[in-house]
């Protein structure tokens, strides 16, 4: 006896439309990626909400919000899509050949990379490069990609990666700032409002390091994203604990400072390493992209 039907599904069409719009939060970034107008996508959404009998999305003045039910869904069609895709390289990888897939985390993305890959695609005039950042490490068994630039320790179970840059941590504010809270030894740091975000390292260990206990009921700000944090220190709401390779922007217009001795209080830490797709191995542009920054962070980092 044979299997039993497959339970009809919505025109593939309105759930690719939806997984692109959910993915973006925005129906005009959908509209680019997909080569149509906007009005083309919201027409598809429509036509998805009534097939399926639930509002996908909620609409205050021009902007769009998933629903908490439509949250899931996007997230489980944006799995199968990327299984289907890997599975058609894996079938058909010549036809993939001219595509580079890139994985990055939020802040390496928006601060570094996207800035810099100008210089590989002229290298490279030919290729059609997809980056999409990401959070969790856990991901990188759920999502497609050739090349992973990845932040944190190595999953256990991954063994082709690669360290790719040590970093320098250390406080950083505002020059006003730093004059108005008269910061002028890592103690002043106890009674500073200081910006937390999320590296490799807390402001409760790097303080732990110079023997500081650094109260738990501290003022304090906390973000998700370096990109914020930086930003947040920037405009002088505290003091940060970053990475001088993402805040290279900020150094060098004078934005941020660094009130103390960079060689005495700065802490070096390899947490940046690239991991690879299943298709690396038969990708020459996945190992030019492997060269190409390599190469390029070594010789911004002498």
């Amino acid at each position: 006896m044979g299997k039993a039907p497959r339970k009809p599904l919505p025109p593939l069409k309105s759930l690719l439309t939806f997984e692109a719009a959910a993915r973006h939060v925005s129906f005009s970034q959908a509209a680019e990626e997909l080569n149509v107008t906007p009005s083309a996508v919201s027409h598809q959404i429509q036509l998805l909400e009534a097939r399926l009998g639930v509002q996908l999305f909620e609409r205050h003045a021009g902007r769009i919000r998933l629903t908490r039910d439509a949250a899931s869904y996007a997230a489980s069609l944006g799995k199968a899509f990327d299984q289907m895709v890997v599975a058609t390289d894996v079938l058909a990888p010549p036809a993939s050949a001219g595509h580079l897939d890139l994985l990055s985390g939020h802040s390496f993305a928006a601060r570094w990379l996207q800035p810099n890959l100008a210089g590989f695609r002229d290298a490279n005039p030919t290729v059609q490069i997809r980056l999409q950042t990401f959070s969790r490490l856990e991901e990188l068994a759920e999502r497609r990609f050739d090349v992973a630039i990845c932040y944190g320790e190595p999953p256990v179970d991954r063994k082709n990666v690669h360290p790719l840059l040590t970093e320098r941590i250390m406080p950083l504010c505002s020059p006003s700032y730093a004059r108005r809270s008269g910061l002028s030894d890592l103690q002043d740091l106890l009674r500073a409002s200081l910006v937390h975000s999320d590296n490799a390292l807390t402001w409760k260990d790097y303080l732990a390091r110079f023997e500081l206990d650094l109260p738990d009921n501290h003022k304090g700000l906390w973000l998700d994203r370096s990109t914020l944090a930086l930003e947040a220190a920037a405009e002088g709401q505290g003091v940060v604990l970053e990475s001088i390779f993402l805040a290279q922007a900020e150094l060098a217009s004078g934005r941020l400072i660094s009130p103390f001795d960079e060689m005495v209080y700065g802490v070096e830490l390899t947490s940046y390493f690239l991991a690879f797709g299943a298709n690396f191995q038969r990708k020459p542009i996945a190992k030019r992209f492997r060269s190409w920054i390599r190469k390029y962070i070594a010789e911004s980092q002498i």
